[in-house]
C-alpha cells in the first residue's frame, strides 16, 4: 500500500469537465512498475482506508497527481 503524507494531499475545489479518461495510460498498472518507478495503480483502489482513486489528473517525470475521494471528509482531493 502506497504511503501518502499529509504534503501531498490538497483538496480540490472545482473538476476539469476537460479530464481525457480515453486515455490508455489514465492506469499505471504492473506492466509500467519497477523499483524506484511508478507504484502501480488502478481507479478505484483504495489507500489508507480514506482516499478512493477516482481519475489521473496527470504526470510527469517524477510524479502523478491522482484525483482521490477523502472518503472521511466526503470531498475530492488530490493526491501525488
Amino acid at each position: 500500500m502506497a504511503t501518502t503524507s499529509r504534503d501531498s494531499v490538497h483538496p480540490v475545489s472545482a473538476l476539469n469537465d476537460g479530464l481525457d479518461t480515453s486515455s490508455q495510460d489514465i492506469e499505471e498498472g504492473r506492466d509500467v512498475y519497477r523499483p524506484g518507478g511508478f507504484h502501480p495503480v488502478y481507479i478505484g483502489d483504495v489507500y489508507h482506508d480514506k482516499y478512493k482513486v477516482l481519475n489521473k489528473i496527470g504526470y510527469g517525470v517524477y510524479s502523478t497527481v491522482w484525483l482521490a475521494r477523502d472518503l472521511q471528509a466526503s470531498m475530492d482531493v488530490d493526491v501525488t
